[in-house]
């Protein structure tokens, strides 16, 4: 078996690790907060996994990812006449933990229920993995693909981990000067907001058909016209919803609650207008792609800047991935994958 078709298999046992998208992230509650205090009471060289009967080769483990394996860095293996046995200490399976991680992130507050999870399809990688060796899987052509496109996704996120630590390697002078120059980013509203859409689903005149589509959203924007005055004389935003989906001609009405919405999430044509709302004002009749919005200032604030940070460092993080993005231009074929959806 080649060194090249084991490094491969290594690969993407790592890959198929990492590919979980991996629930240690998550927020974790008081239950899963005790169970990581008891977790760490565990020695760093005590086992936490143990495979009986499975000594495979050395150059199968994560550990090293294609260098030479190290003693405290491999797990170890015990052998006799008629045993074998593959162990993986705690400071070995932190190691692992903390490169399964998509990006930097608290690994020692994981809860043992999620590492368990890790523990269980890494032990089950390892074995099919070195079943798939000894069938020759490695010299599929089909694998080699695999294993070029694995290689890209682990180097994407790997980017993204290197990105994600220099958007949050701000000072706090830097936080209060972003949060001075930016007060769109923390200008927070609770908004209510009624959708009418721009065309009818059906009209009850026969020559329907024959209308164009100019004059159906004439009608259309009628109707947002009126459903505004009666929103702000005081209407109840629901009842109108209903009102506007059945002028359109359609079920299912949306839900009018907007949530907890920033400045800069809104469209930049509308935001300003939105903004200027007092709460309890309702907006006038504003235009989307799809259809007619009318919003009303439920209560709105802003955000204090000792949470102003975390908003900092998003906007960063988002920035850079959109200046990778930027530095080539995409093209598709239409022909072969259709229409472009939005991104």
């Amino acid at each position: 078996m080649s060194i090249q078709g084991r490094e491969g298999v290594r690969f993407l046992v790592f890959c198929v690790v990492v590919g979980l998208g991996w629930a240690q992230a998550q927020v974790i509650g008081p239950g899963a907060q005790q169970e990581v205090k008891t977790a760490a009471n565990v020695p760093m060289d005590a086992p936490v996994i143990t495979l009986q009967g499975f000594c495979p080769g050395e150059d199968l483990f994560l550990s090293g990812l294609g260098t030479p394996h190290k003693a405290d860095a491999t797990p170890l293996k015990k052998s006799g006449a008629n045993a074998c046995q593959t162990i993986v200490t705690r400071a070995q399976f932190e190691k692992l933990n903390d490169a399964a991680q998509p990006l930097p992130g608290p690994v020692a507050k994981t809860p043992p229920s999620a590492n368990f999870r890790l523990a269980y399809v890494y032990s089950d990688a390892l074995i099919f993995a070195e079943r798939a060796l000894e069938q020759g899987v490695d010299k599929d052509p089909t694998f080699q693909e695999q294993m070029r496109f694995a290689r890209l996704q682990v180097l994407s996120d790997n980017l993204k981990r290197k990105l994600k630590e220099r958007a949050e390697d701000v000072s706090d002078a830097d936080v209060a000067k972003f949060y001075k120059d930016h007060p769109e980013e923390y200008a927070e509203a609770n908004l209510q907001r009624i959708f009418v859409p721009k065309h009818s689903e059906h009209d009850p005149n026969p020559n329907f058909a024959s209308k164009s589509a100019a004059s159906d959203e004439a009608k259309m924007r009628a109707v947002a016209e009126k459903i505004q005055t009666e929103a702000s004389g005081g209407e109840d935003f629901v009842k109108l919803q209903q009102k506007a989906y059945e002028a359109a001609g359609l079920e299912d009405p949306p839900n009018i609650e907007m949530g907890a919405t920033r400045e800069s999430e809104l469209p930049e044509s509308d935001r300003k207008t939105i903004f200027a709302l007092q709460p309890g004002e309702v907006s006038p009749v504003m235009t989307g792609d799809d259809g007619y919005f009318i919003l009303k200032m439920v209560s709105k604030r802003m955000i204090p800047l000792e949470n102003a940070k975390a908003i900092m460092t998003r906007r960063r993080m988002q920035q850079y991935l959109d200046d990778v993005k930027k530095s080539a231009k995409k093209q598709f074929s239409e022909e072969f994958f259709g229409p472009p959806a939005v991104e």
